[in-house]
C-alpha cells in the first residue's frame, strides 16, 4: 500500500510537536502510544549511539536520542493521521 502524506498533515503534526519541549512531546507520545513509543524509543537510542562520539556522554546521547525520537514520532503521527483520514473517506464513500 502506498501512503502519501499531505502537506497539511505534515504541517499540522510539526506545529503540534513544536508547541512543547521535545522531551515533553516524546513523553506525551509514549504515554499515548505505548507499544509504538517503546519500540521507536529503543531504535532511537541505538541510532543515537551511532551518531554520538563519546557513548559515556549521557547528555549528548539523550539529546540525540530525543531528536531522533521526535522525528520518528512525528512521522508515525503523520502516517497514522493519513490512514485514519483514508478510512473515514472510505466509510463515507460506502
Amino acid at each position: 500500500m502506498s501512503l502519501h502524506i499531505k502537506e497539511e498533515t505534515m504541517l499540522a503534526v510539526v506545529e503540534k510537536a513544536m508547541q512543547s519541549d521535545p522531551m515533553e512531546y516524546c513523553g506525551e507520545f509514549i504515554t499515548n502510544n505505548e507499544e509504538v513509543g517503546d519500540t521507536l524509543t529503543h531504535l532511537a537510542a541505538n541510532l543515537a549511539r551511532l551518531t554520538v562520539e563519546d557513548e559515556d556522554d549521557m547528555s549528548s546521547l539523550m539529546a540525540q536520542a530525543t531528536v531522533i525520537s521526535s522525528a520518528m514520532f512525528m512521522t508515525y503521527e503523520m502516517a497514522k493521521a493519513e490512514v485514519e483520514a483514508k478510512e473515514l473517506e472510505n466509510l463515507f464513500d460506502a
